[in-house]
């Protein structure tokens, strides 16, 4: 099965994302700014741990976009 999008609806995406990424940026920078605090009863789950995992997916996005 085959979806379809016109051009508004893609450029309504595109907003939507441009706007997760600029979230998570701004989540991204707060993190590395904060104490390292666990987040949960994880040890491995802290806030230095998410801000990682969040710079390797833009790193992981942004290699795959070029």
């Amino acid at each position: 099965m085959e979806t379809t999008c016109d051009s508004k609806q893609i450029q309504g995406l595109v907003r939507e994302r441009n706007e997760y990424r600029r979230l998570l940026k701004k989540s991204l920078y707060a993190f590395n700014v904060l104490r390292n605090h666990r987040i949960s009863e994880s040890l491995n789950d802290t806030t230095y741990a998410l801000a990682s995992e969040i710079d390797s997916a833009f790193k992981r996005f942004d290699q795959g976009e070029e």
